[in-house]
């Protein structure tokens, strides 16, 4: 399920907000360090990170039905 909400949720966002969002996320870096190798602020690594989870979690609740 995740895989297949992924690739939704990645094909709807900026590629610098997925990898935020997969290097703090999936992989365990630091977000001072993927800020860093993305040019963003640290806030806006925690926004997108955010972001993504929010949508991937509403993509996961409407295909099962939930609200």
């Amino acid at each position: 399920m995740f895989a297949w909400a992924s690739q939704h949720v990645q094909a709807a966002v900026e590629e610098k907000t997925w990898q935020a969002f997969w290097q703090t996320t999936v992989v365990g870096d630091r977000p001072q360090d993927v800020a860093s190798r993305l040019s963003l602020s640290v806030a806006a690594v925690y926004m997108a990170k955010s972001r993504v989870m929010a949508r991937l979690k509403e993509l996961i609740q409407q295909a099962h039905g939930e609200d």
